[in-house]
C-alpha cells in the first residue's frame, strides 16, 4: 500500500496564516447564511408575527419528519443582486425527508416582499429542478407569493416563466409522483395568471398540449393517474 506523507507544518508561519485567512472566509460564509435565514428582516417577521402566522422557515420545520436533516441548496442565491431585497431569492429550496421519502422542496419567503419571484428565484427553482430529476426526488412546494415582481417581468415571462411547471409536469410523466397541492401548470387568461394544482397524490399519465400554446375552454390539459 501506498502512504501519502504529509509535508504540513502546523507550527509554521505560513500554516498560521492559511489558517486565520481561512478561519476569516468561514465567519463570513456564516455570516452572509445567518443574514440571508433572517428573510425580509425582523420589521417582516413582527408583522407575521402579529398576524398569527408561521414563518416559512417554521412551516418548513413542521413538514420534515422529526429529527431528519434538511440539505438546504443555493442559501446565497442573490447575493448583491437587487440592492440585497431579497435574500436567498426570496425563497428556500433543499432536500428533506417527509413521510419517510427523500423529496425536494421549495418553500416561498414571503417575509421577503410577500415572496415575490425574481428572474434568480426561477434560476434556483430551476437548478434544484434539475436536481430533483436526476435523483428522481418529488417536488413539494410550500406557496406563499406575491407573484412575479413586476419590475423584473419582462426577464421572468421572456426568458424562463412557465419552465418551472412545464418541468414538474415532465417529471411526473416520468413517474416521479406528485403529492396533492402541487402546483401542475400555469395558465394565463383575461390577463391573469392562474395556477392549476393537483387535487390528489398522483402521476402524470400523459400531457396535451405545449407550453405556450393557446387552449380552449373546457380543453383537457393533463391527465393524471390517482396514487394511494
Amino acid at each position: 500500500m501506498f502512504i501519502l506523507e504529509t509535508r504540513l507544518n502546523a507550527q509554521s508561519t505560513e500554516f498560521a496564516s492559511n489558517r486565520d485567512w481561512m478561519l476569516q472566509l468561514v465567519t463570513e460564509l456564516e455570516e452572509r447564511q445567518a443574514q440571508a435565514r433572517r428573510g425580509g428582516g425582523e420589521r417582516s417577521i413582527q408583522r407575521f408575527r402579529s398576524r398569527g402566522k408561521l414563518l416559512p422557515r417554521e412551516r418548513l420545520e413542521l413538514l420534515l419528519d422529526p429529527g431528519t436533516p434538511f440539505m438546504e441548496l443555493s442559501p446565497l442565491a442573490a447575493y448583491g443582486m437587487y440592492n440585497d431585497e431579497c435574500p436567498g431569492a426570496s425563497q428556500i429550496t433543499g432536500i428533506g425527508v417527509v413521510s419517510g421519502v427523500e423529496c425536494m422542496i421549495f418553500v416561498n419567503d414571503a417575509t421577503i416582499k410577500g415572496g415575490a419571484v425574481y428572474p434568480i428565484t426561477l434560476d434556483k427553482s430551476l437548478r434544484a429542478q434539475h436536481i430533483a430529476e436526476e435523483n428522481r426526488l418529488p417536488c413539494v412546494t410550500m406557496v406563499e407569493s406575491a407573484g412575479a415582481n413586476l419590475l423584473y417581468a419582462a426577464e421572468i415571462f421572456a426568458d424562463v416563466g412557465g419552465k418551472v411547471f412545464a418541468n414538474q409536469a415532465r417529471m411526473s410523466a416520468q413517474g416521479i409522483p406528485l403529492n396533492k397541492g402541487d402546483a401542475l401548470l400555469k395558465l394565463e387568461a383575461m390577463k391573469m395568471e392562474h395556477i392549476i394544482r393537483t387535487a390528489a397524490d398522483g402521476v402524470v399519465e400523459a400531457i396535451y398540449f405545449a407550453s405556450g400554446e393557446t387552449v380552449a375552454a373546457d380543453t383537457l390539459l393533463v391527465q393524471l393517474k390517482e396514487v394511494d
